[in-house]
């Protein structure tokens, strides 16, 4: 069962208050288009199911983050989870314009942050690259990283059939369970997760994580009472027999969306086509999007 308060998707969807509108181009070529001065419209297909699991109507804006935004993302420590999330909404929160922060889905957050990433250094060279060494002539050259590379995990069209597009929310009929609806984790809908996870000793939560995952489908709206409505969700889930268990995680596991660990490449010296790795390139921690490691200091001393 989710939990859904009853109103309408249009009560909570931002408005560009305090923004002037300017025709300004495109980040997709360059057609002149209305957006907020100073900021580019992010296309929502370039989002996670090419933006089925958002409103039809939705729209996306975003700018360079500012030198305070920055400095204080420096300040995270990455492998703090909550001050992962916490630095993430940072940006998005300012940065982002046209939707909810809340609504913003998890998948997302990362192609969100290389875009802001990279018209923030357009013009300081601050860029993202991976070493590359072709399968076919073993040249060795340096791919720089671009949000559009970044490549989601394919998605099985039967799901996205059951998109509603005015939400962004699946519905499911099945035979045996009835009607199902979940909705792709956003922001919002992860923060009632761990808020409630926070609330809980070690050894429930070892013992109740695949309940987590799968709640943070089945949380339709992120302004429901959080505590409430996962105390109504276990005692859902803790009645659910082992065949419909199955059948949840599944589901759970196949609307599992995220980035590709590969990015595609081309060889510039014959051309082949090759997927390089960049799983590397972020295992040092989300803090290296905005802020170079050490061999960048080193890099520009005289």
């Amino acid at each position: 069962m989710a939990v859904k308060k009853p109103t309408t998707m249009a009560d909570d969807l931002a408005k560009l208050d305090g923004i002037n509108e300017s025709p300004n181009e495109d980040a997709y070529g360059g057609d002149k288009v209305t957006v907020p001065m100073g900021y580019y419209r992010l296309d929502k297909k370039e989002l996670c199911g090419g933006g089925a699991f958002y409103p039809e109507t939705m729209e996306l804006y975003y700018r360079a983050a500012s030198v305070e935004e920055v400095s204080n993302w420096s300040n995270m420590d990455d492998k703090n989870p909550q001050e992962v999330y916490d630095g993430v909404v940072g940006i998005v929160r300012s940065c982002v314009k046209g939707f909810p922060w809340k609504m913003i889905k998890e998948a997302d957050r990362l192609k969100i942050l290389m875009y802001v990433h990279e018209i923030t250094f357009a013009n300081t060279g601050n860029t993202m690259s991976v070493r590359c060494t072709c399968a076919s002539c073993d040249t060795k050259y340096d791919k720089k990283i671009l949000a559009r590379d970044l490549c989601y995990k394919e998605i099985d069209k039967r799901l996205l059939d059951r998109v509603e597009p005015e939400t962004g929310e699946l519905l499911f009929q099945t035979k045996d369970f009835g009607e199902i609806r979940m909705a792709v984790p956003s922001l919002g809908s992860l923060r009632i997760v761990t808020d409630y996870m926070a609330t809980r000793d070690k050894a429930w939560l070892k013992d109740h994580m695949m309940f987590f995952k799968i709640a943070s489908f089945l949380i339709l709206d992120h302004r429901v009472d959080g505590k409430k409505t996962m105390n109504t969700l276990y005692k859902d889930y803790s009645n659910w027999d082992i065949d419909k268990l199955g059948f949840m995680i599944n589901l759970h596991r196949e609307l599992s969306v995220g980035i590709e660990d590969v990015i595609p490449t081309t060889c510039p010296s014959c051309g082949e086509h090759n997927n390089v790795d960049i799983e590397g390139v972020f295992k040092g921690g989300m803090r290296n999007i905005f802020i170079k490691g050490v061999p960048d200091i080193y890099n520009r001393l005289l």
